[in-house]
């Protein structure tokens, strides 16, 4: 049996996913590929759904809602073929996916904080901010190998 610490982990990623798929039916992140038909593509209505997504795991804490937006953001890039493409041509995808970072963060504060760029750019260099930053990524990097791990092991019925 899993520790309690563990279990708790879990039930805490198993909200966060319902949530996401409770967003993701009424908005597909797919949709964010393409804005050539204008409003029917509704991608401000899906960004406007993932921020509440985002407030809704920052009252919990800072480092809830760095997990759900690494979350969300990998269901966005899985989702879009195009947008994989770019980040592969690239030439360092982890620097697109830091900018990737960046803007989200910058669009969300500025949403729900009315925080300016220059002020979310402040918030993101202070030590705890970083910190909660960086034990966000580690724990979502560890939840995805696992994910990947489980999905690729043989299984026994």
């Amino acid at each position: 049996m899993a520790s309690q610490t563990k279990q708790q982990k879990r039930a805490k990623r198993a909200k966060v996913k319902a949530k996401q798929q409770r967003v993701a039916r009424s908005s597909h992140p797919a949709q964010l590929g393409d804005f050539s038909d204008g409003a029917s593509a509704h991608p401000i209505d899906y960004l406007e759904s993932l921020f509440v997504l985002f407030q809704e795991a920052e009252d919990e804490s800072r480092k809830d809602l760095f997990v759900t937006m690494f979350t969300a953001l990998a269901d966005v890039l899985s989702a879009d073929q195009g947008l994989q493409q770019e980040m592969s041509q690239s030439g360092d995808p982890s620097e697109t996916m830091a900018t990737l970072i960046q803007f989200f963060l910058i669009d969300y504060r500025k949403w729900a904080h009315g925080a300016t760029e220059d002020e979310t750019l402040k918030w993101l260099d202070a030590p705890d901010v970083v910190a909660d930053f960086s034990q966000a990524m580690d724990e979502v990097a560890a939840d995805l190998g696992a994910d990947l791990l489980e999905e690729d092991a043989p299984r026994i019925d």
